[in-house]
């Protein structure tokens, strides 16, 4: 998939507290969410080079943990990355 690890490689800074890089890709528009009981970011593409492939990018979660993140790319197909949070790491699963 075009760009995931870029993707990925973001995702991981924000995580730890550097978002320069996403609001530099992205204009991000924070939601609270009253049936999440928590929070979700709906990003769409500020570089046409990203909006050429990618439709927006959804993040969902509390303050605590972070819960889902789907990507919808321009040609239709969606990826959803379902995050669980065990003792001490993630556990995810790719669902396309």
């Amino acid at each position: 998939l075009p760009y995931f690890n870029q993707i990925q490689s973001m995702i991981d800074e924000m995580l730890n507290g550097d978002m320069s890089d996403f609001l530099f890709a992205f204009n991000a528009d924070y939601m609270d969410d009253k049936t999440a009981n928590g929070w979700h970011i709906v990003a769409t593409p500020r570089l046409n080079t990203l909006a050429d492939f990618m439709q927006d990018l959804t993040i969902y979660g509390t303050t605590k943990n972070l819960n889902k993140i789907i990507i919808t790319y321009a040609d239709g197909t969606i990826l959803i990355l379902n995050f669980t949070r065990l003792a001490k790491d993630f556990n995810y699963e790719i669902v396309c």
